[in-house]
C-alpha cells in the first residue's frame, strides 16, 4: 500500500475447502497519515474525536487440492 511492503502476521483457519485469514495493520506504516488526518476531521464528532490508526484485515479464499497421479 502506497508502495509500502510488510509482512503482516495473520491467523487463519481452513475449513471444507475456504480459508480465512485475519490480521491488523497500522496504517501510518504505509505512509498513510494524510489519509488518517482526513479520516479524524470527517468522523470527529461520531468518534468523540478519537480515531486509531489500527486497522483490521481479512481475507477468504477458497483452496481446491488438484492431485496428479504418477507424479
Amino acid at each position: 500500500m502506497n508502495s509500502v511492503t510488510k509482512n503482516v502476521p495473520m491467523t487463519y483457519s481452513y475449513f471444507e475447502g475456504t480459508l480465512v485469514a485475519n490480521g491488523f495493520i497500522d496504517i501510518l506504516d504505509f505512509s498513510a497519515s494524510k489519509a488518517l488526518k482526513s479520516i479524524n476531521s470527517s468522523c470527529f464528532d461520531l468518534h468523540k474525536g478519537k480515531t486509531w490508526s489500527n486497522v483490521a484485515i481479512s481475507f477468504t479464499t477458497g483452496i481446491k487440492a488438484v492431485c496428479f497421479p504418477g507424479k
